[in-house]
């Protein structure tokens, strides 16, 4: 068993000032706590200044996570940087908060600012465009799915799941719980999703202050990638309760990552004509992108794939040619799947010919 230390914690309040409180604690423990307020303490400088020296010892503590390095732009309306909160009290009252969209080119994730009736949220893509002009989901350095929205939920607001920018089936439940007693009653629900919600939702009040709301999955559901679904509504003091979330909805039983048999086990072509071979693919959510991958053996000279998923190129003049690449195929969710497929310019005519290998 690890070794608890007992410790004196200092913190910051929200005041500015220092409580302590005493605990057990491990090592380990502690070091999560305190790369935890590192890492985001963007969210706060603006309020407790600049961050403070001990960040600097911790290994994985320090800046914002980096612009991802496969990620060349962000898709169209979209720019890198990060989400911050900024509390406003007017005339005495309760506080009020908005989220703004901060543009850094270095930024970790790629997002916008959405105006609502009352305030401004955050909303983010979970898709990237690469070097190749292809999507791409955005991966932390962890490898998991970068998604800036579980980083700040609203007030009141202590959990959403499956969490927004996740890919869901038609029959997936959405789960939003909060922490405070809501007005069940209030609630209202629109965009692509919610215009499908209906009756297909329950409020959950086993005990107070932990109200829960649960959107039931249907069969009518609106499939395709990224649809949005907006939930208002207030809670028990007619505080306003926002939430703008966003999921790739797939039919049930369907597989999430795209899949293609394009030129498997290959496509044939003359050898002295230029090509366009269309590929196409099931699966994921269209429409789908396709690129020519790094682990190609020999791929064909001179080929790229079209806007509209079309392999083209210009004529191999190799009669003995057999070319080996991997496509690299990405929905418009950010799945990705690749496969090797072949292109074959043999001509058995030509090189009995040109070989001089032929009696006639």
């Amino acid at each position: 068993m690890k070794k608890l230390l007992k410790l004196s914690l200092a913190s910051l309040s929200i005041s500015g000032g220092l409580f302590f409180t005493s605990c057990d604690l491990s090592q380990s423990q502690i070091n999560n706590i305190l790369i935890g307020t590192c890492v985001h303490w963007h969210l706060i400088e603006h309020i407790f200044g600049a961050r403070p020296p001990i960040c600097n010892a911790l290994p994985v503590a320090g800046n914002r996570p980096t612009r991802p390095a496969h990620c060349e732009s962000c898709i169209p309306g979209y720019s890198f940087g990060y989400c911050e909160r900024i509390q406003q009290t007017i005339n005495g009252g309760s506080p009020s908060y908005s989220d703004v969209w901060v543009s850094d080119s270095n930024g970790p994730g790629c997002g916008k600012t959405t105006t609502t009736s009352s305030s401004t949220i955050c909303s983010t893509s979970s898709v990237c465009i690469t070097s190749s002009g292809g999507l791409a989901p955005i991966r932390s350095t962890n490898g998991s799915l970068q998604n800036m929205e579980t980083l700040i939920l609203p007030p009141n607001v202590r959990s959403v799941s499956p969490v927004s920018g996740s890919s869901i089936y038609q029959n997936t439940p959405i789960v939003i719980q909060f922490d405070k007693e809501m007005d069940a009653n209030s609630f209202t629900f629109s965009g692509d999703l919610g215009n499908s919600v209906g009756n297909y939702y329950e409020f959950s009040k086993n005990e107070k202050f932990n109200d829960k709301l649960v959107i039931s999955g249907h069969n009518g559901r609106n499939l395709g990638a990224q649809k949005i679904l907006f939930v208002k509504g207030k809670d028990i003091d007619s505080n306003d309760i926002q939430l703008e979330l966003r999921y790739s909805v797939q039919t049930n039983g369907i597989s999430m990552t795209p899949v293609s048999s394009s030129c498997v086990p290959d496509c044939r072509h003359p050898w002295t004509e230029p090509y366009m071979i269309p590929f196409t693919a099931s699966g994921g959510f269209p429409p789908y992108y396709f690129s020519i991958g790094p682990n190609s053996v020999s791929p064909p000279p001179g080929a790229f794939f079209t806007p509209d998923g079309h392999l083209a190129g210009p004529a191999t003049l190799n009669f003995a040619g057999i070319y080996y690449f991997e496509v690299i195929i990405t929905d418009s969710a950010g799945y990705s799947n690749s496969f090797q497929a072949v292109l074959n310019t043999q001509d058995i005519l030509a090189a009995c010919f040109f070989l001089g290998i032929c009696v006639f």
